[in-house]
């Protein structure tokens, strides 16, 4: 809005100057070019001419006063302002590590430093997050310590492709446990936008039918078909999920 504001009084302080340089040239034409081109020939014909009845430019050189002189610089300055305070508010938000943890644990969201609230993440928003963090990767460890070892296998197959372009989906892998007899059908492990689409995830699963076991803490999620594992390691990796906080 502002830039165009910028450009309307640009093209009507031309058309203003050119006006004036139209009036000088009633007197002199070599005023009149001096006077398009440069400010001071332009300012001493306006003076020298202000009474001229035949020049008669009282009315084009106070137009000109008023929104080349004036109205031009105000608005240059005001955009610089208005720019470089915004730059600051982004700058003070985006450090504020109090408000961006804020709204990551309380509401499971970002901090949006412009418009000083907590939105709803993105998936590019909870990649970013996810490389920072490797929460996955953190699951992975925990697991391995609370005795449910194995590891995350990132090979692309049909079904990891159509998990991750669900939209509550940000990654997926498969989880591969060492323990005998669980390779047939490995658990996926899933990375969701929210704790509120993995939640949605679930609930939609079951309503739909599906035998698919989900066990889920936060934004992360092990999923699990019928035949995967025992009811004993199902319930270890329950135990080792719920107490899952990650750094």
């Amino acid at each position: 809005m502002i830039i165009i504001l910028f450009i309307i009084l640009i093209t009507i302080g031309l058309a203003l100057w050119f006006w004036l340089a139209s009036r000088i040239s009633q007197v002199s034409n070599t005023g009149a070019l001096l006077g398009m081109f440069l400010i001071v020939p332009a300012f001493y014909w306006t003076y020298k001419l202000w009474n001229n009845p035949r020049a008669n430019l009282k009315t084009p050189a106070i137009a000109n006063l008023i929104v080349n002189l004036i109205g031009l610089p105000a608005m240059f300055l005001f955009s610089t302002h208005y720019a470089t305070s915004q730059i600051a508010e982004a700058s003070i938000a985006k450090d504020n590590p109090q408000m961006t943890h804020w709204c990551q644990e309380q509401n499971d969201a970002v901090y949006d430093p412009v418009l000083k609230l907590c939105v709803e993440p993105t998936k590019a928003d909870v990649q970013a997050q996810e490389q920072r963090d490797n929460l996955m990767g953190q699951l992975e460890q925990h697991l391995h310590r609370h005795g449910v070892a194995g590891e995350l296998d990132r090979s692309v197959t049909p079904e990891i492709t159509a998990l991750k372009n669900l939209p509550d989906v940000v990654d997926a892998a498969s989880y591969q446990f060492s323990q005998s007899g669980t390779a047939q059908h490995p658990p996926l492990m899933l990375l969701c936008l929210s704790e509120v689409a993995c939640n949605h995830m679930a609930n939609k699963q079951k309503k739909d039918g599906s035998p698919n076991i989900a066990v889920g803490k936060g934004k992360l999620m092990l999923w699990f078909a019928p035949d995967a594992v025992d009811n004993m390691l199902l319930k270890k990796i329950k135990a080792a999920v719920a107490t899952f906080k990650p750094t």
